[in-house]
């Protein structure tokens, strides 16, 4: 147990774990951990092959969900962009529908 400064906070305790017995039980550099904190106890457990496994599949999920969302808004936002549209109306009178227009001559 030792005080790595931080910037200028002198007081921020510090714990560094380095050795070959580290991997001997299971924690490889790289493997994920879980870590229990209690009163004056730190409880480190690597995940085992299984876990280890789920939690990197869970990884390559979240990156392609993220991938899609962001390809849904993109798309989303091509779609709904504002748009100016200019119409143009023109009215054709048939002989079978010709239009009533009141005499207003009286």
């Amino acid at each position: 147990m030792g005080y790595r400064p931080q910037r200028r906070d002198k007081n921020t305790p510090s714990l560094t774990l380095s050795s070959n017995w580290l991997r001997e039980t299971g924690f490889e550099t790289g493997r994920q951990i879980s870590v229990k904190v209690m009163d004056g106890c730190i409880v480190l457990m690597a995940y085992d092959e299984k876990k280890q496994k789920l939690f990197s599949e869970l990884q390559e999920m979240q990156q392609k969900l993220k991938g899609i969302e962001e390809a849904l808004a993109a798309v989303h936002s091509s779609l709904f962009e504002p748009v100016s549209l200019t119409y143009s109306f023109s009215l054709m009178l048939d002989e079978a529908y010709p239009a009533y227009i009141p005499d207003i001559s009286e």
